[in-house]
């Protein structure tokens, strides 16, 4: 995912996060036993997640939602790495394990668009 953002650093901040999806659901394709071991739970402390996925990705979020603070940073968050796990396990474990790679990379970035303008803090 680094390698991935470091390629759109000045980019907008939404589309650093469609980025970061797009090189999780990557990594979970083209390793898939590595990918499940890995996300099989390290859990931090809440509130302590400097260093982990969720902290990078809340990082990612602030930025691009500068409005949000606290726990509607933690919940976008959330509700993104959500998103892109699920479409992952899908992928590498379920239903669109057998989707053609096209269709499969189509379908990722409509689901990432759909997540991130739901960042949006619009009737908070």
């Amino acid at each position: 995912m680094a390698q991935e953002l470091g390629s759109v650093a000045e980019a907008d901040p939404r589309l650093r996060v469609r980025a970061a999806g797009r090189a999780y659901v990557a990594f979970a394709v083209e390793a898939p036993l590595l990918f499940g071991s890995m996300s099989s739970g390290f859990p931090a402390p809440e509130g302590q997640w400097d260093g982990t996925p969720l902290g990078d990705l809340s990082a990612l979020v602030r930025d691009a939602v500068p409005e949000a603070e606290g726990g509607a940073v933690e919940a976008r968050s959330v509700a993104l790495w959500s998103l892109v796990h699920g479409f992952a396990i899908l992928c590498t474990q379920g239903g669109l394990r057998e989707l053609a790679p096209r269709r499969r990379e189509e379908l990722l970035e409509e689901v990432l668009a759909l997540g991130v303008r739901g960042l949006r803090s619009d009737g908070d």
